[in-house]
């Protein structure tokens, strides 16, 4: 088959963001949009990805399905593109999503390595936003949302500084550059998105005034994604009694687990 009637096949779709999330429903509709014959199986295949040059493949089984557009803020040399699955209690089905990670390592990102924090009474259902602090631009603070009030001093259950990160964190708090929050059951990630810095820097460019893009407020798709935790505990506490007494937490429970 030619490449052009294999493509005429394909449905197309930019990424634009950091994360971009899919459900099953969703997936097959892109995938019907371009073959309405097309036949599932239950969704019993596996979706995978292969990376292609500026952009991925989306594989349903052996068949080549879709392609993500990865766009000009794309950069092979910092980005890492992870297309990541998880079942859904709530819906019997599965969910998924493409995430740009940083790529570390020689010619890789100077952002931040992600660290892992466990904020005192986290719950996994929490709902999050994030802010630079008004008047210490090297501090971010992390609320809990509780109805439209997502930014009140009362919702802050962290507050991130330079000593938080191991590399380069002083740098990356004076620029005020974007954050990723990432829930997993008892801990969340932070994520120096090297991806997200550059295509807030074209969207600055592009406008007259800069936009507030010193936060975010998590989408519905954001705050249900919950990840497994690593067997590697958090790296921060605000818990009392400091980092020990998370580690035997969950040193405990993962020896429960094994």
């Amino acid at each position: 088959m030619s490449s052009q009637r294999i493509m005429d096949k394909m449905f197309y779709q930019d990424v634009g963001n950091t994360t971009t999330f899919w459900s099953e429903e969703e997936l097959e509709r892109l995938i019907k949009s371009k073959q309405p014959q097309y036949i599932f199986d239950n969704m019993n295949e596996s979706f995978e990805c292969q990376g292609g040059v500026g952009c991925i493949y989306l594989f349903y089984g052996y068949d080549k399905v879709g392609e993500f557009g990865l766009g000009h803020n794309f950069d092979s040399r910092e980005d890492m593109p992870q297309w990541q699955e998880l079942y859904d209690e709530n819906t019997n089905k599965r969910k998924f999503r493409l995430y740009i990670a940083n790529k570390y390592g020689p010619g890789g990102t100077q952002a931040p390595a992600d660290i892992r924090i466990r904020p005192l009474q986290y719950d996994q259902s929490w709902k999050l936003a994030w802010k630079y602090k008004e008047g210490d631009e090297n501090q971010i603070e992390i609320f809990r949302v509780k109805g439209e009030n997502n930014f009140e001093s009362e919702n802050v259950i962290y507050t991130l500084s330079s000593n938080d990160f191991n590399a380069n964190g002083v740098w990356w708090l004076q620029n005020r550059f974007p954050i990723v929050i990432q829930k997993h059951k008892t801990y969340i990630t932070i994520c120096a998105s090297a991806h997200l810095k550059r295509f807030w820097q074209q969207q600055v460019a592009d406008q007259w005034h800069k936009p507030a893009y010193d936060r975010h407020v998590m989408s519905d798709d954001e705050a249900a994604w919950i990840e497994r935790d690593i067997r590697q505990v958090a790296q921060h506490a605000t818990a009392v009694g400091g980092l020990a007494p998370v580690k035997a937490m969950l040193g405990a429970l993962q020896a429960l687990a094994e």
